[in-house]
């Protein structure tokens, strides 16, 4: 999730149009159907938008820090997947397949804005992220392997070249861009353009699932509250690492918020809708928990 913003200033109040692309979503799932052709290569534009805004000088400054955000790291792909495992008797294969896919799935960029915003260290969050993405497509298809082989037969190939297409190429993209003078004229807008972007790849992400959602409220509502656990923990497990409040906020952030747009692109690539269920629900989760976050930040200014 990315999230517009200007020296300290909201362009537009991000949520609102978080809780439009969900109510668009769950009352007219037609339009986000129509873009299921799409998605793919709408989050290759938003993946490309969000590198072209990273600094890269700033990640090969800040490697000799590098203790706690291997720690930071491990909690990212590791935490949630090994508590999920223990719930793999009471959890439908294909529920439990979408589980382990989002919560071994890498951090989402949006943490270094949002290290920022909350007065964490963006700079240590940029290292976190960028490692945590760039190595995803060995991380994710192997941990894949390491907790669902007993499962399910999975295309690991198939999902490593998405994670390929997804992200590598659209940060090899970014990084000629970094080459050009023009860029910077561009890099101005990106955080608006990656807003508008996301707002489309969110309806086209939850849009399929939305049956899902409505039909069976009480599954809905056990996976919300799964979800609600799994990212407290890995927040307060990240928030524990770091000995100043500018460490702690800003390792609680990178341990909780993921990729969710990434894990749900490729449940429904190499799946059935169901596998991006869980997905869709940390897209819910971890968007409406940014609207009592976000007002309460204007409510101080």
């Amino acid at each position: 999730m990315l999230i517009t913003y200007h020296n300290h200033k909201y362009s537009f109040p991000t949520w609102s149009l978080v809780l439009t692309a969900i109510l668009i979503s769950l009352i007219y799932p037609q339009i986000g159907l129509g873009l299921q052709n799409y998605v793919t290569y709408l989050m290759m534009g938003l993946m490309f938008f969000s590198f072209l805004n990273i600094d890269f000088k700033k990640i090969s400054k800040n490697l000799h820090h590098i203790k706690k955000p291997s720690a930071t790291l491990a909690i990212i792909h590791l935490l949630s997947p090994l508590i999920v495992l223990t719930l793999k008797p009471y959890l439908d294969p294909q529920i439990f397949l979408g589980f382990i896919i989002v919560t071994i799935i890498s951090s989402g960029i949006s943490v270094v804005f949002l290290s920022s915003l909350f007065k964490g260290n963006p700079n240590t969050a940029l290292v976190i992220t960028f490692f945590s993405n760039i190595l995803a497509p060995v991380t994710i298809p192997a941990l894949l392997y390491l907790f669902t082989k007993l499962v399910i037969n999975i295309n690991y190939l198939s999902i490593a070249l998405t994670i390929v297409k997804l992200i590598i190429i659209p940060l090899l993209v970014a990084m000629l861009f970094h080459q050009f003078k023009f860029t910077k004229s561009i890099a101005k807008h990106a955080n608006t353009i990656s807003t508008l972007i996301l707002f489309v790849v969110m309806i086209g992400i939850i849009s399929p699932v939305q049956y899902l959602l409505v039909y069976d409220l009480k599954l809905t509502f056990l996976l919300i509250a799964i979800v609600i656990g799994l990212t407290s923990i890995n927040f307060f497990a990240g928030y524990a690492l770091g000995n100043t409040r500018e460490e702690k906020i800003t390792y609680g952030i990178c341990s909780n918020y993921k990729n969710y747009a990434l894990a749900s692109i490729i449940a429904l690539t190499n799946f059935d809708p169901m596998v991006a269920l869980p997905a869709a629900i940390y897209a819910l989760v971890n968007n409406l928990f940014l609207i009592p976050m976000q007002m309460l930040i204007l409510h101080k200014k």
